[in-house]
């Protein structure tokens, strides 16, 4: 496989003797610490599908609605971290796509963040293959073997640190934020791609996925 969180600051300054570990608290979340959510979150993006592979018609269409649902742990740390830039291998509850009769989900994934590197700005990109136990229809005589999306804010605006983001900006404000899924077969890679059109954000109740998108076991 080839990965933006809002982090706080608060004044510390003039806290009472009494307040000292309100202090500490302030200083850890000014310095990107572990944060504690009880609840997973639900990010849910439609968009439009722009290209279609020939082999992959008429499974898929130009102009068809496609949904991709996202759920993960916004406080899990990062397996791979370094100072813009953090990978996530075990955030992911569920990750699916649905596109008229078609549908598929992976227990796992890949989450990649970054804050404001050269020539790309703020990025969050989303995959999962059939190594993370991706599963979904063969089309005609091709698996799916990948399903993406990813968001590109070149003026690096979306978020202030590498952690996973509680919040996005609207979708029309990336620059990049297209959607891939991948089918091949013994010699080619046949894919359906399109562009991101909205972005929402929930948190999941406690011991329970809404929708169709299962919990990881």
């Amino acid at each position: 496989m080839s990965g933006i969180g809002v982090s706080g600051s608060a004044e510390a300054q003039g806290l009472p003797a009494g307040g000292s570990i309100a202090c500490v608290f302030l200083v850890l979340l000014a310095l990107g610490a572990p944060r504690l959510f009880a609840a997973d979150l639900l990010l849910t993006a439609r968009g439009t599908i722009s290209t279609v592979s020939s082999g992959l018609e008429p499974a898929f269409k130009v102009g068809q609605r496609v949904t991709y649902q996202l759920v993960y742990d916004p406080a899990s740390p990062s397996n791979y971290a370094r100072k813009s830039f953090g990978i996530y291998l075990d955030a992911i509850r569920s990750f699916s796509v649905s596109v008229a009769g078609f549908g598929a989900v992976s227990p796992a994934g890949e989450i990649r963040v970054a804050n404001n590197i050269e020539d790309a700005g703020d990025v969050f990109i989303v995959e999962a293959s059939f190594e993370d136990g991706l599963s979904g229809p063969v089309v005609g005589r091709f698996p799916l073997t990948r399903i993406s999306f990813q968001l590109w804010d070149i003026e690096a605006t979306a978020w202030d640190s590498h952690s996973l983001p509680l919040a996005f900006l609207p979708a029309a404000s990336f620059d990049n934020r297209v959607f891939s899924m991948d089918f091949v077969d013994s010699n080619s890679t046949y894919i359906v791609t399109g562009l991101l059109e909205s972005i929402t954000v929930a948190e999941v109740p406690s011991g329970a996925v809404p929708g169709d998108v299962p919990a990881r076991k």
